[in-house]
């Protein structure tokens, strides 16, 4: 709705560049490791740990959480957020830490928003909230469009509308948004058609007037900072008129943050919207509000809590469903805040967890070695009316993995295509397992050699870790001696799994730690699935089964642009906008 101030612009340049640019794979000093105060052998795990992988003092960060498998979302929003960001901060880490691993003891899972009579209340009034903005701005964006000569559309008649219906007031101010913009624009075109400057400045002057109402103090402070920025060649006097607006927009930015920072109190969220309603534009007011909304959404909110703590820095977002995963490789959308890696070192019995620290120092140490296993089921990618399986396509990155083991490793391969999952000890000296689909039901297929890794496709596979053995895959392996796994927390729908033809050819490389290669490959973050296994851990670095100009095309990026840590800066005044969920769920497998 406004011009991009050249300050801000040079800050998204830099904050991309921040975020794309080459760096070292994942290093000690970049781990932050979270344990749960009230669970004393998390903390025994993680001092071993931080000793065996030579952490820096002061990277372990203790909460005070309830000791079981389950977290509420409340409890997730004022007791691990804001207690992680202050310990970082704190212990001037939030620039360095990149990952964060959670130990034995840290509950597994966010439960789904459970919202008060106050909070639906507080959501039915945002809503009536956003319906007056949409009559406030509809004629202002109608005067704009009539001024660069388009059409006004053709609205219902809202008079008519059944009782009860709910108008879907976001969208509107999206398209009421989208056309002011085309206007603003064809104004510009068209006013750069005339010859006559005075009839250019009066065309100015009323474009002006009709934005004013659009804006607001920030935006104006904005502008004339942007004004002086490219008349100052970039520079701006702090003792300027320019420089003194300057400092207001970043005491506003502060207040604006910090307010967002506590997203989980009714006092703060209203405050907010207080804020921006007097320095910022109705729109402006309308992004809080669909914010806010968003925030306070019911349905699907629940997750695994490694997988929602990898946006710890970002602030009200959309909780229900899922969001693009941002470090996915084919992702070339640059995040508005940093997203950190997560995983878990975690497992029925400390001892396991030590194990798995064991073994994967002497692991990478001395290479991984063993055949790796492929367990698909032969479905068709394509169905028999023609038409694309989703099963099936799935089914076809694993026939793709064993292609490329055949042909660009040397690697012993046992791949199976019969629809039934491989009977127990089908396999011995296991290094690399994928497969699916037995639901519920570990079936220990295969004799893991030290230091494996694999995961098995399936709805739950990582229900949980400390309880008595129910049946899950991920309890199951790691019981069995693997050392790296994969798993949701509860219905993930199929597309929230890694493909098995991304997530192997990269961690065979052995260019990059498991942190990583989960990361890179993982589709969906606030979410379902969370992975287990030490970050560090990089099981193919001294013998590599594959080079990587043998991996996919589409892979090779991830070797040349890793994650870069450092948190991008903000704007002074704009907000991020939220990124947009996902709309609808495929069905789950």
């Amino acid at each position: 709705m406004r011009k991009s101030s050249v300050l801000i612009g040079w800050i998204g340049v830099l904050s991309v560049l921040l975020m794309c640019g080459t760096a070292l794979a994942l290093t000690p000093e970049q781990i932050l490791l979270i344990v749960n105060k009230n669970e004393p052998a998390g903390r025994e795990l993680a001092d071993f740990y931080a000793q065996q992988r030579h952490l820096p003092d002061g990277h372990i960060c203790e909460l005070d959480l309830p000791n079981s498998n389950d977290i509420s979302f409340d409890d997730y929003e004022r007791k691990v957020v804001p207690a992680v960001r202050a310990f970082l901060r704190e212990h001037h880490l939030e620039s360095n830490v990149i990952c964060l691993l959670s130990f034995y003891g840290v509950p597994l899972r966010i439960e789904n928003r459970v919202n008060s009579k106050e909070d639906q209340a507080e959501l039915d009034d945002l809503q009536r909230q956003l319906g007056r903005i949409v009559e406030q701005v509809e004629p202002t964006v109608d005067d704009l469009a009539k001024l660069a000569g388009l059409d006004i559309p053709q609205r219902p008649d809202r008079q008519t509308t059944p009782p009860g219906t709910p108008r879907p007031f976001a969208t509107e101010l999206q398209i009421l948004g989208s056309r002011a913009g085309q206007a603003i624009q064809r104004i510009g075109v068209n006013a750069q058609k005339l010859d006559d400057a005075q009839k250019r400045q009066e065309l100015e002057d009323k474009v002006k007037a009709l934005m004013r109402p659009l804006l607001g103090p920030m935006n104006e402070l904005d502008n004339q900072v942007s004004a002086a920025a490219v008349a100052g060649g970039g520079s701006i006097p702090a003792d300027s008129p320019a420089g003194q607006a300057m400092e207001k927009l970043l005491k506003f930015r502060a207040q604006f943050d910090a307010l967002q920072e506590r997203r989980f109190d009714a006092a703060s969220r209203r405050q907010l919207r207080d804020l921006t309603g007097d320095n910022l534009g109705p729109f402006d007011l309308a992004h809080a509000l669909v914010a806010q909304i968003d925030y306070l959404a019911t349905e699907r909110t629940g997750a695994s809590l490694d997988n929602e703590l990898a946006l710890l820095w970002w602030t009200n977002y959309p909780r229900s469903n899922w969001i693009a995963n941002p470090l996915f490789y084919a992702n070339n959308v640059a995040p508005p805040k940093p997203v950190l890696m997560t995983m878990r070192l975690d497992a029925s019995q400390t001892q396991i967890v030590r194990r798995i620290i064991v073994d994967s120092i002497k692991t990478e140490n001395q290479g991984l070695k063993g055949c790796i296993v492929i367990d698909s089921q032969g479905k068709a990618a394509i169905d028999a009316n023609g038409r694309p399986s989703a099963y099936g396509q799935y089914d076809q990155t694993l026939r793709n993995l064993a292609d490329l083991v055949k042909t660009k490793t040397r690697l012993e391969m046992t791949f199976d295509e019969k629809n039934e999952v491989l009977p127990a000890d089908s396999v011995k000296n296991v290094a690399l397992y994928v497969g699916w689909y037995s639901l519920g039901k570990y079936i220990p297929c295969c004799q893991f050699s030290t230091g494996a890794v694999g995961f098995h496709i399936a709805s739950a596979t990582m229900l949980q870790l400390h309880h008595p053995y129910n049946g899950d895959w991920v309890e199951g392996m790691l019981d069995d001696g693997i050392c790296g796994s994969l798993g949701p927390v509860n219905e993930p729908y199929l597309q929230a799994f890694p493909k098995a033809d991304d997530f192997f050819p990269v961690l065979m490389t052995g260019k990059l730690p498991l942190a990583e290669v989960y990361w890179r490959t993982t589709p969906l973050v606030s979410w379902m699935i969370g992975a287990v296994g030490d970050p560090l851990y990089t099981p193919y670095k001294t013998n590599p089964a594959i080079s990587v100009d043998d991996v996919p095309l589409r892979l090779r990026g991830i070797f040349s642009k890793p994650m870069a840590p450092m948190n991008p800066p903000e704007s002074p005044v704009k907000p991020p906008n939220p990124p947009a969920t996902r709309p609808a769920s495929p069905p789950a497998p």
